[in-house]
Order: C-alpha cells, then structure tokens, then sequence
C-alpha cells in the first residue's frame, strides 16, 4: 500500500466510519495497491456510476457491438434481465 504524503494543494477532510466500514475500505485499498486517502479520493471524486436509461442504452451498445445476429429487441430484453438481476443481488435481504 502506497502513501498520500499531504502537500500545501491538499486540505485535510475528517471522516467517521464504523469499524465494519473502515475494514472494507482497508480491504479494498490494500486489494488495489492504495492508500486510503487515494483510494476515498478516487472513489468519491472520479468513480460516478452511470445511472438511469445511460446505463441501458449503454449496455445495449455494447452488446450489439459484441454480438451481431441477435435481434435488437432480444438483446433488448437480455440486457434488462441482466441489469435487473445485478441490481438485484445489490440490494439487502429482507
């Protein structure tokens, strides 16, 4: 894991996180070869997920590219099942 050495461009940010969160985000930055301070700066500042019809019509794209053949409407409904079944297992149990 690298080190963020601060510098006068850099303004220091206090953050509390629980202790389950603050092991995730060790795990991770450690897993990417980060320090923390990267790792939360990249995430927060760089890493904005795609959301709404961007997402499906992105992925349509791309999988039209991909494979030629099918038709649109069919790759259509696979690429909703998908995105719906990712979301899915993103969200807690109940």
């Amino acid at each position: 894991m690298t080190l963020s050495k601060p510098s006068a461009a850099k303004k220091p940010v206090k953050c509390y996180f629980s202790a389950s969160e603050k092991s995730k985000i060790d795990q991770v930055a450690a897993a990417e070869n980060k320090s923390i301070s990267s790792y939360i700066r990249e995430t927060v500042l760089y890493s904005r997920q795609k959301k709404g019809k961007t997402v499906y019509i992105d992925a349509v794209e791309a999988a039209c590219r991909s494979y030629s053949g099918i038709p649109r409407i069919h790759m259509e409904a696979i690429v909703s099942a998908v995105i719906v079944s990712i979301h899915d297992s993103t969200q807690p149990a109940d």
